[in-house]
């Protein structure tokens, strides 16, 4: 019996897109716009998808932005273990650097340039049965980025790379889904990403107008340990080095107004 992985690719592209663009054309929200494109992927034999849209990659002392994720079918606890990968993945590091339309995962696993870092989040996409996938880069003006990633479910060619009208196929629908996404302005607000608290941003976007926590405790009318709490946590869950470099992020990222 033939796998039904396989037969999903079988669907004609002319008839997957224009069933993809009239589901998608019918909502509104980025959730019910992720749920279509799930569907669109699985009918390409993937399991698993994400998208991305970064306004900032690298930031201005050269690190590089986590990119914030919505997910479909995605392991449980993969959300709180990845946070520590995100800024290594070489699958987004490619889709920066690199030219290709789209990253072939198999290939970039080949690569023998990869730093101990990049090969950690490899390990760690492993252990969460995220082996094989295509990642399609949306490079846009300025430096941002948008992309989005067909993961699991597609048996492999024998050397390990997805079948190249697969990755055509994903190309279109990444494509044609941003696009959507951006004139309907289908996005979180930035800080719903970092699950930075309400109070959180408001304590960091003081600090990046140079107040102090005994300024700032002033203003909102909290007690200074409180202020230092919350900045302490929008620091830790910005992976920043220090409160400066916390609220260099959060500008850069569009979590506050420069």
């Amino acid at each position: 019996m033939n796998d039904p992985a396989q037969q999903r690719t079988l669907e004609d592209p002319a008839g997957l897109m224009c069933r993809f663009a009239s589901e998608l054309e019918q909502v509104n929200h980025i959730d019910a716009a992720m749920d279509v494109l799930h569907g669109a992927v699985r009918r390409l034999g993937f399991d698993m998808v994400d998208y991305s849209y970064v306004p900032v990659c690298l930031l201005r002392d050269g690190q590089w932005a986590s990119p914030p994720l919505e997910t479909r079918n995605f392991p449980r606890d993969w959300a709180g273990k990845w946070q520590r990968h995100s800024t290594n993945d070489p699958y987004y590091h490619a889709c920066l650097h690199g030219n290709d339309l789209w990253v072939d995962w198999w290939k970039v696993q080949q690569r023998s340039d990869l730093s101990a870092d990049e090969r950690s989040c490899l390990d760690f996409l492993g252990s969460q049965q995220m082996h094989q996938g295509v990642t399609i880069p949306i490079r846009l003006p300025a430096g941002q980025l948008a992309f989005v990633s067909g993961i699991g479910g597609r048996p492999p060619q024998r050397d390990g790379r997805i079948d190249e009208q697969v990755s055509r196929n994903l190309f279109a629908v990444a494509h044609y889904f941003h696009n959507a996404a951006s004139e309907k302005r289908l996005r979180r607000a930035p800080s719903s990403f970092t699950s930075l608290s309400d109070r959180e941003v408001e304590c960091l976007a003081w600090a990046a107008r140079g107040k102090t926590a005994e300024n700032t405790a002033l203003i909102l009318g909290r007690s200074v340990e409180t202020v230092r709490v919350h900045l302490k946590h929008a620091i830790a869950k910005l992976g920043a080095a220090n409160c400066a470099h916390a609220a260099a992020k959060a500008t850069f990222l569009g979590i506050i107004d420069p």
